[in-house]
């Protein structure tokens, strides 16, 4: 009798945890190309994900934003692509996806933005053009997620 209470509390909690919210942060700064003003600027990758479950499936939903900052450490703009990816073990799929920017500097614009859908991950393009005067310049950045079969996102 005992050991059935503890079965049934184990497949609970087997099926419970990925119900609740398990968010995961990890951030990754790289240096990127000189602007006009000869700046560097460099982009800081964050990722953070949810597991829950979805028509039976085991689901995450990860968002992964790349920020691109100046040298002073002052962010300039950012692109966030966020998806959700059904898994078993076996396979994974990605379901949904969606995209943002944001612009924290005057001299910076999105001039252009979209995502896209391939297998097991999802990117998210923006084009930020920067102008002050005469100088101009314009940039293209991708952030792609993807998720393995198991259920890790990158």
């Amino acid at each position: 009798m005992n050991k059935c209470y503890i079965g049934i509390l184990l497949v609970l909690l087997i099926l419970l945890y990925p119900l609740s919210a398990n968010a995961s942060s990890d951030n990754y700064i790289y240096p990127l190309a000189d602007n006009t003003d000869n700046e560097l600027i460099y982009e800081k990758v964050t990722l953070s994900t949810v597991h829950t479950v979805k028509n039976g499936l085991p689901t995450i939903t990860g968002t992964k934003t790349a920020e691109y900052k100046n040298t002073n450490g002052i962010t300039l703009w950012s692109v966030s692509v966020t998806a959700s990816f059904n898994y078993n073990g076996s396979n994974v799929a990605c379901i949904s996806c969606s995209h943002s920017t944001t612009v924290y500097n005057h001299h910076w614009s999105i001039q252009n933005s979209f995502h896209s859908i391939s297998g097991n991950s999802a990117t998210a393009t923006a084009i930020a053009r920067y102008g002050v005067n005469e100088n101009t310049a314009t940039y293209t950045k991708s952030v792609t997620i993807q998720c393995d079969r198991n259920g890790f996102i990158s």
